[in-house]
């Protein structure tokens, strides 16, 4: 779905609220304005974290909260880790993501989540693992997994380590 300016005809992106140059409401295909009210969210280290990646990947994900009224934002993970670019030469991946939300928000991003999940990826697992249990396939392209993979060796997605208390 892309968004129109009323004013200048430029065309945007599904997350851009306002025309850049013009500084109006964009609209929808339909013609509607698109306005949510804005809650400013508190820091990351506030929130939970509720999908950790590439930034790409989340901001696919934050697209779809935000089209289901759920604020959020994407930051570090952990919400304290220092930005740093990766090393010359290394492959990137240095700094890790997450798209955080409220606490009181995290049922709802869960469903959201599962749903973006579904729809993405039709060809995937029809649902998700229980937290905590070792991984048959892919969640992503449904390929089998070697038990204690970290990643996907069919369609590279990384499994980052989880602490004890995620």
């Amino acid at each position: 779905m892309f968004k129109t300016c009323p004013q200048c005809g430029g065309e945007f992106q599904a997350w851009v609220v306002d025309c850049p140059d013009c500084g109006v409401a964009l609209v929808t295909d339909a013609g509607a304005v698109v306005r949510r009210p804005v809650e400013p969210l508190p820091p990351a280290s506030e929130l939970v974290p509720v999908e950790r990646g590439d930034p790409w990947h989340l901001r696919e994900l934050a697209e779809r909260f935000q089209q289901e009224g759920l604020s959020c934002r994407i930051d570090v993970y952990p919400p304290d880790a220092p930005r740093r670019p990766p090393a010359r030469g290394a492959p990137a991946g240095g700094t890790r993501f997450a798209v955080y939300v409220r606490e009181v928000d995290v049922p709802r991003a869960e469903w959201i989540r599962s749903e973006h999940s579904r729809t993405s990826v039709p060809d995937g697992p029809a649902s998700p693992a229980a937290p905590g249990t070792a991984l048959a396939a892919c969640p992503a392209c449904g390929a089998p997994l070697a038990e204690g993979a970290s990643g996907c060796a069919s369609c590279g997605l990384e499994f980052p380590e989880l602490g004890a208390d995620e």
